[in-house]
């Protein structure tokens, strides 16, 4: 596919959904994979400690997974990956990683306030960026691998104002 689509002129970027990582019945037959059976302590939970059918990308395994898949799929000749984010949130909710960083932060318990202070946004942010971060550096390093010049790109599919991507 990506060939005869260059044959024709077109650039391919693969891409995933963050958060198709399971789903609730009766579709979880089709939705779901090992990775999230075998790992429950990654996914992300509700401020109450509710599992949440996600992963937390405040885990750096999860992180790792999903840049794991997304470089063997890129190793295919894409020109570039796409994060389809407007279907994929949230991505941290209130995990033990965001909630000790949080906490060295800004010395309080994120479950213990407002869940809309922009403290809790700007850690989650963080953590997006990190992974951001993390699937540049794929990218370079197959840009490497090629040898032939050309930056591999990274485009996003987000939500429509800042607000809900902050906040998410």
């Amino acid at each position: 596919i990506i060939d005869g689509a260059h044959e024709i002129g077109m650039k391919v970027h693969v891409g995933f959904r963050p958060a198709l990582w399971g789903y609730y019945g009766p579709f979880d037959q089709f939705f779901r994979t090992k990775f999230f059976d075998d790992h429950p302590q990654w996914r992300t939970v509700d401020r109450d400690g509710t599992p949440v059918s996600r992963m937390s990308w405040a885990f750096p395994q999860v992180r790792k997974r999903q840049i794991d898949v997304l470089a063997e799929a890129v190793s295919f000749g894409a020109d570039g990956a796409h994060i389809v984010f407007n279907r994929a949130w949230p991505v941290v909710l209130y995990e033990q990683p965001f909630i000790d960083t949080f906490q060295k932060q800004y010395g309080v318990d994120p479950r213990n306030i407002d869940e809309t202070d922009p403290r809790i946004f700007k850690v989650r942010s963080d953590i997006v960026t990190t992974f951001i971060r993390e699937v540049r550096a794929m990218l370079d390093r197959e840009e490497k691998v090629r040898k032939n010049g050309k930056r591999l790109e990274l485009s996003l599919c987000v939500m429509s104002n800042e607000y809900d991507n902050l906040q998410f």
